[in-house]
């Protein structure tokens, strides 16, 4: 969030060299986070462009989340940047052309108030905490670094939204998961990166490793 580069790159000279000296050693890389304020869910994606694009790209990622969560009545709320505010209006466009969606309206922060935006901050904290935890035990497993523009990285990014969204419990004791789909995720979930064995099977064209 602009928060966070606020906070370890300042808006001084010395701060955008940082800045860009981190982006041209692939330390930073580009996210979309999004998060239902009913559920908990989070969901999180590398992106190439902040704001719109040509393609729809980034729009279409929100649409999918919001499809997985079911919801036919929403209020998609942004902070006041005018990138984002551009992307929150052409994902109110495609949402409200659908078929499923009965209202869709949109909702802007009072201008200054960071604190107006603050379950999406605490969002991003935990999952920013997460991710860096997940990201130092993936290099300690595999014994090399991975830098931030890795496609590894935007795969970590989706898994440690998996991980929050299925084992994380919330006060009335269920998870994300079991209050958007009504019940336990009982899905096995492995550790990124971890070697599993299995057994081929005795026939077949998988039988030939």
């Amino acid at each position: 969030t602009r928060q966070d580069i606020a906070a370890d790159f300042p808006q001084d000279a010395d701060g955008e060299t940082s800045l860009v000296r981190a982006r041209e050693e692939a330390k930073l890389m580009k996210c979309l986070i999004v998060r239902c304020h009913e559920s908990k869910a989070v969901f999180a994606h590398t992106i190439p462009v902040k704001g719109r694009d040509e393609d729809n790209y980034v729009a279409s990622l929100i649409t999918t989340d919001v499809a997985f969560m079911g919801h036919v009545k929403l209020i998609i709320k942004s902070d006041n940047e005018r990138a984002v505010v551009a992307l929150r209006r052409r994902v109110t466009w495609i949402l409200r052309a659908s078929e499923h969606m009965v209202g869709v309206q949109e909702e802007s922060p009072a201008a200054y108030d960071s604190q107006s935006n603050g379950a999406i901050e605490v969002g991003v904290r935990i999952l920013r905490g997460m991710y860096m935890t997940f990201k130092l035990c993936l290099e300690s497993r595999i014994g090399k670094y991975v830098p931030a523009t890795h496609p590894m990285s935007a795969w970590l990014l989706q898994h440690v939204c998996t991980v929050l969204n299925s084992r994380t419990r919330g006060p009335d004791g269920k998870t994300p998961w079991e209050r958007i789909k009504g019940r336990p995720f009982r899905q096995l979930l492995l550790g990124f990166g971890e070697c599993v064995l299995h057994k081929l099977p005795g026939k077949g064209p998988e039988s030939q490793p």
